[in-house]
């Protein structure tokens, strides 16, 4: 019988990964000037920072809840 929970499947890894990588991407979009040559400062940034957080903590939830 295969034990459940001993070793993440390669899908939660790399969904984890992914994860992490939209929520620090919508950190710097958000709260530093990374981006400003791109995007400028404006509101637009923000937004798509903040909807980049929202999205990697949705997609953490489904990565790891299965």
């Amino acid at each position: 019988m295969k034990e459940e929970g001993r070793n993440p499947s390669v899908k939660t890894v790399i969904g984890i990964f992914m994860a992490l990588f939209y929520f620090g991407l919508g950190i710097l979009l958000t709260f530093t000037s990374v981006f400003e040559s791109f995007f400028g400062r404006n509101v637009f940034s923000i937004i798509v920072g903040i909807l980049f957080i929202a999205y990697s903590i949705f997609r953490g939830y489904r990565a790891i809840k299965g």
